[in-house]
């Protein structure tokens, strides 16, 4: 997995994009995370996938969406201290972003393709 750092965020109105660009060209999708103050956004990418990782740690949150091109494939949300401390552990806020995005990109594979809230 490797840490993105070409992309853009911007947020309009309630939505969120993020603009990347892959091999299949240019994509600006939405991501369910960005309306929430303070949250931080890092991407990576790993055997063609796409991974928006987004945080908060004032309103104890981590989420992950895996994208194909601008396609939504997968994603998870960790909204309590007890769902992020049984997936990451009680240090998650300590830990460096492309561990965190490793730990949840493996749960978002294992899942159905739908995504899941927790």
């Amino acid at each position: 997995m490797r840490r993105l750092k070409n992309f853009h965020t911007e947020a309009v109105d309630y939505d969120f994009f993020v603009t990347y660009r892959d091999r299949e060209g240019k994509h600006r999708v939405e991501v369910e995370a960005g309306h929430l103050c303070d949250v931080e956004v890092e991407l990576f990418r790993e055997q063609g996938y796409t991974y928006v990782l987004s945080w908060n740690q004032r309103h104890p949150y981590f989420g992950i969406e895996r994208f194909l091109g601008s396609q939504r494939e997968g994603n998870l949300y960790l909204s309590s201290h007890e769902a992020i401390k049984d997936a990451l552990g009680h240090d998650a806020f300590e830990l460096p972003s492309i561990t965190v995005a490793k730990k949840l990109s493996r749960l978002v594979s294992a899942q159905p393709r739908r995504g899941r809230r927790t």
